[in-house]
C-alpha cells in the first residue's frame, strides 16, 4: 500500500513539474532585449599624426544594429569625427553626393586613404538586406583624411569604437 502512495505521489509530482506550453508562444518568438540607447549626438576624437591607412571597408549585420568597420592597417585613426548632417558632402570638392535614406550619417576618419580606391564609390559595401544601412557612399580622401556617408532610414542611436587597428560604427535597429 505504502509502495502504490509513493509512485503514485511521484507521478503527481512528475505532472506538476512538466513545462507548460502557451499557445503562440515560442523562445525563437521572444524579442531579443537590446541595450542600443547610445543617442544620436556627434562623436569626435582627436590625437596626433596618422599612422596606418584605409585598408579596407566591410559591414556586418548583428541582431540589434548593423556594423561598419574601417580597416586602418596596423595603426589605430588618431582621430574621427561621426556625427548625422543634412547631406553628404565629396571631401575635396564642392558637391553634393546623393545618399539613400532620411538619415545620413557622415564618417570622417583621421587616417590616410590615398591607396584605398572602392570598386564602386556608390556602393563602397554591399548592405542588401540590412536592417539599418541602406547605402554607403564613398565621399572621398584628401589631406590625410577619408569620409563615407552611411544612408539610414531615419536618425537612429549610434557608438563609435576605435583600436586595434579598426575604426566601428554601429547603429541601432531602432
Amino acid at each position: 500500500m505504502l509502495r502504490r502512495v509513493a509512485v503514485l505521489f511521484a507521478a503527481l509530482a512528475g505532472v506538476a513539474l512538466a513545462p507548460v506550453a502557451v499557445a503562440g508562444a515560442s523562445p525563437a518568438d521572444a524579442d531579443v532585449a537590446c541595450d542600443t540607447n547610445w543617442g544620436t549626438g556627434d562623436r569626435d576624437l582627436w590625437g596626433g599624426a596618422a599612422e596606418g591607412a584605409l585598408t579596407g571597408v566591410r559591414a556586418g549585420r548583428h541582431e540589434c544594429f548593423d556594423r561598419l568597420v574601417l580597416d586602418l592597417g596596423a595603426a589605430d585613426a588618431a582621430g574621427f569625427h561621426v556625427g548625422y548632417r543634412d547631406e553628404l558632402g565629396h571631401i575635396a570638392k564642392d558637391q553634393v553626393l546623393p545618399l539613400r535614406g532620411d538619415g545620413t550619417l557622415v564618417v570622417l576618419v583621421d587616417v590616410p586613404g590615398q591607396g584605398y580606391q572602392p570598386v564602386n564609390p556608390v556602393e563602397v559595401v554591399d548592405v542588401t538586406g540590412y536592417r539599418t544601412f541602406q547605402q554607403v557612399r564613398w565621399a572621398g580622401s584628401f589631406e590625410g583624411q577619408v569620409k563615407l556617408g552611411i544612408g539610414t532610414p531615419t536618425e537612429l542611436p549610434f557608438r563609435v569604437t576605435s583600436g586595434d587597428g579598426k575604426l566601428v560604427v554601429d547603429v541601432a535597429h531602432s
